[in-house]
This record gives structure tokens, sequence and C-alpha cells, in this order.
């Protein structure tokens, strides 16, 4: 009984330490990820507004977004406001709120964009945006639609970084072989 014991929790062991060596390996490509995103909007607006503190150019952002803007620049002086701001103000500027001012001006740009849709796009980041502040919190669970949640960020990458689409799409695989490995499933059938 105890050598089985023993065995169980060795077993139990492993396994965590794979489950958490796997949320590691997601952690870097949600990173990269995120990174992507926020640099290919701020990159866009700026050449669209003609300004590299596009935000600061009348009427473009409401009251709470260009609060979160000037919250961010005061309290880091030495560090660009932009990388201080969290997925959910991207995925906001995306929303219907901001169509005219935002989304339209990128298409504009990226006609691709207005093919796939705004709200199909903005429904992948909020898709995402939710797997990311799962994972950040250590609140992942076996159930989470892992696969999908990849997918959605290979659709996306592709569309607005295709030079880093393979790279993007080797990671994935990747990342899908390790489910299969851990034995986690898709959590919803992909």
């Amino acid at each position: 009984m105890i050598e089985m014991c023993s065995s169980y929790e060795s077993w139990l062991e492993s396994l965590n330490l794979q489950f958490f060596l796997f949320l590691g390996e997601l952690w870097v490509h949600l990173a990269i990820f995120e990174t992507t995103l926020r640099n290919f909007l701020n990159v866009s607006l700026a050449s669209i507004y003609e300004s590299p503190e596009w935000w600061s150019v009348t009427n473009i952002l409401r009251n709470h977004e260009q609060r979160l803007v000037k919250t961010r620049r005061t309290s880091s002086p030495n560090t660009s406001p932009i990388d201080q701001l969290s997925i959910g103000f991207w995925v906001t500027l995306l929303s219907k709120k901001y169509h005219e001012r935002i989304w339209r001006p990128i298409t504009t740009l990226y006609p691709h964009l207005e093919v796939f849709g705004r709200r199909k796009f903005q429904r992948y980041l909020m898709v995402i945006q939710e797997f990311r502040n799962k994972l950040a919190h250590h609140n992942l669970t076996l159930t989470r639609n892992i696969a999908r949640d990849i997918f959605y960020m290979e659709q996306i990458t592709s569309l607005i970084a295709p030079t880093l689409t393979s790279e993007s799409n080797q990671r994935a695989e990747k990342i899908r072989e390790r489910i299969i490995a851990i034995d986690l499933g898709s959590g919803g059938g992909i």
C-alpha cells in the first residue's frame, strides 16, 4: 500500500511539473502575442494620426481610456505609457464605440481587416484576454479549450503580423503537442 501511494504521489508530482512547464510555454506565447498586438495598434494609430502620441490627439479616446493613458504616463515617467497599458485597453479600442475613430482608419491601412470584421476580431481578442487573465492568476482549468485559444491567437497574428505567422504557428504546434502529451484534451471538442 505504501509503495502504491508513493508511486501515485510521484506520478502526481510529475504531472504537476509538466502542467506548470506547459503553463510557462503558454505564457511565453501569450506575451509575444500581446506585445505584437500592442505594437501593431500603436504603430498603426501613430501613422493614422501622424503623431507618436496619437492618444493625445483631440477626440480619439473617450474620457476613461484617456485617463488610463495619463495615469500610466505619470506613474512611470521614464517608460512609454503604451508599454504600461493592459490588453483590456487594446480590446476596448476595438469595441463598437471606437469603430469610427479606431477601426475604420486602421482598415484603410489594412483592408484585409475589414473582410475579417471588427466584431469577430474583438470577439477573438476577448477570448484571448480571458485566457490570458486566467493564466496570469493561475486559474486555468482543465476544461478550458486551449486549442481554440491558440487558434484565435494564430488567426489574429496572421492578420496583424504576417511575417510572424510562421514562427507563431510553430510555437502553437508545440503547444498542441504538449496538450496531447499531458493529456489535457481540448476542453471543448476541437
